[in-house]
């Protein structure tokens, strides 16, 4: 042991040194709490930051994927137009179009909105004349393969 010092005396200084060691320790939070505030709050600024830039990720791509939407809906409905402009004239006076079902049109627009080809377009424009002139003549079968037909295929067909 250190001279001067005896079990006793350290006895008699147990009460003084833990008042001193509580009084370090809260000292030493007390100079450790601004940083720790601090990094608290870098964390919690990076974790912000993180979440932020993933939103605009996010943002961006449901911008990017609306924009294709409508562009591909625009191109869809232009060639639903254009078919439909080759049609009319194909229309004889005896036709009956409340004889089309709305299950065949759904099926017939659904195929054919893709033809943006001016050709496949006037095929498309004789079927749906010829079903409104002559209910039955196309099944939704010959909708289904001549849909699947390349440009040539459905010239020929």
């Amino acid at each position: 042991m250190a001279e001067g010092f005896s079990l006793v005396d350290l006895g008699k200084l147990a009460e003084p040194i833990n008042a001193l060691i509580t009084k370090i320790a809260n000292a030493a939070g007390i100079l450790y709490e601004p940083t720790r505030i601090r990094r608290k709050a870098r964390a919690e600024a990076d974790a912000e930051l993180i979440t932020a830039t993933n939103q605009l990720k996010l943002n961006d791509l449901s911008r990017r994927a609306l924009k294709r939407f409508i562009i591909e809906e625009s191109i869809k409905q232009t060639n639903i137009e254009n078919i439909l402009d080759k049609t009319f004239p194909e229309i004889s006076e005896s036709a009956d179009p409340s004889k089309l079902s709305n299950e065949w049109l759904l099926f017939f627009f659904e195929r054919a909105k893709c033809a943006s080809d001016n050709e496949l377009q006037t095929i498309w424009a004789k079927i749906l004349a010829g079903e409104t002139n002559n209910h039955g003549s196309f099944s939704k079968s010959t909708l289904r393969i001549l849909s699947e037909m390349s440009q040539e295929d459905a010239t020929t067909f």
